[in-house]
This record gives C-alpha cells, sequence and structure tokens, in this order.
C-alpha cells in the first residue's frame, strides 16, 4: 500500500479502515498457507502418495507377489510340518517354492492385473 498523505481526521480513520482490511485479506491468506502446508505435510497423504507412486512400478509390484508367495508358502509350510522339525521343513520348503513358481509363472498377469 502506498504512503498517503492524511490531511484530515475523516482520511486518517479512512487509512485505517483501509490498513485493517489490507491485514485481514492478508491474514486469510496466512491462514490458508499454513493449512496447505499442513496437509502437505500429513502422514497419511504422505504414505498414499507413496502408495500409488509405487504402485505404478512394475519392479515394485514383482516383489510384492514374491514377498506375499514366499510369506503364504512359509505359512503354509509352518501348518504342514510344524515348527521345530528342521528336515521336514526344507523339503517342504523346497516343494512349495517349486509349486508357487510353476503357479506363479501362469498365474502372473492375472495376479498383476
Amino acid at each position: 500500500m502506498e504512503h498517503k498523505n492524511i490531511k484530515s481526521y475523516e482520511d486518517l480513520l479512512l487509512n485505517i479502515e483501509q490498513l485493517k482490511a489490507v491485514r485481514y485479506n492478508q491474514e486469510k491468506m496466512l491462514q490458508a498457507d499454513i493449512q496447505y502446508f499442513v496437509s502437505s505435510i500429513n502422514p497419511v497423504d504422505i504414505a498414499k502418495e507413496t502408495v500409488q507412486k509405487l504402485a505404478g512400478n512394475q519392479e515394485v509390484r514383482t516383489g510384492l507377489i514374491k514377498l506375499g508367495l514366499g510369506i503364504g508358502s512359509t505359512m503354509l509350510i509352518n501348518q504342514l510340518t510344524g515348527k521345530h522339525r528342521i528336515l521336514p521343513i526344507f523339503i517342504g520348503i523346497k516343494l512349495v517354492e517349486n509349486i508357487v513358481g510353476l503357479i506363479g509363472k501362469k498365474l502372473r498377469p492375472k495376479i498383476e492385473s
């Protein structure tokens, strides 16, 4: 706002009202900027944006599919063989890996889509 010469009491009151209006508008703009900043650092929004970016990456999808199949096969093996028997676990792991590998090759296009 430019500097104005104040010649009367009415000019002074008018300038004060104008300055109050400018201040009010600046406060509203500042509040909007703060609101935008707070929403931009929201962890939930950051996580959503990151997941959306990663979901578009083919390597990440393939890695997640492998991870899911690995976890599923480990859970299946633990249920079938028990947790403390080493040899059955090893044999079961190899068996499930081979089966999952065969099934995974056939179902990979369907899983990715």
